[in-house]
């Protein structure tokens, strides 16, 4: 969803050829101001018990600036199409390790305040004509922290005599 886009392009979040989300408002060798929001669709939380969001996440040319200032992670719980009619929660991610490198980061955030309802989730990024960092996002997954499964075999032992009877 383009709120404002740099001049001279028609995108600012794109699905790359790595399989990558990426967002850059950095058009022509110039730093641009833009916002965009890359929205989900809607999420059901409603069977989870610990909802917990997992991605990899990657930020470049912050020029020294913070991560946080050009990023935002927002949760919908009344989101029907238009970003700025809806209600939004910022969620709070770890940007102290972002360095300007194309290292990617594990995020790992906890969801337990929407446990049972049904999200949309958006990385909202914002762009100035000082700073246009790049920021490329993967393995997206929300999963439910406590749920564990086991493939668990059961075995009652049975006398010799009445294993051909039981078969």
């Amino acid at each position: 969803k383009d709120v404002t886009l740099p001049e001279g392009s028609s995108y600012v979040w794109k699905h790359d050829d790595y399989g990558y989300y990426k967002a850059s408002a950095y058009v022509s060798g110039a730093n641009l101001p833009s916002e965009s929001w890359l929205v989900s669709s809607e999420i059901d939380l409603s069977e989870a018990q610990n909802p917990v969001l997992n991605f990899d996440f990657v930020f470049n040319h912050l020029k020294g600036n913070k991560a946080e200032d050009f990023l935002q992670i927002k949760v919908s719980t009344d989101y029907t199409g238009n970003v700025e009619s809806a209600t939004w929660t910022e969620i709070i991610y770890d940007a102290s390790q972002f360095n300007d490198t194309w290292d990617f980061i594990e995020q790992s955030i906890d969801l337990l305040q929407f446990k049972g309802q049904k999200i949309t989730l958006a990385f909202a990024y914002e762009s100035t004509d000082k700073c246009a960092p790049t920021v490329e996002i993967k393995n997206l997954s929300i999963r439910d922290k406590d749920s564990k499964y086991w493939d668990v075999c059961l075995f009652k032992e049975v006398p010799e005599s009445e294993v051909a009877a039981q078969m």
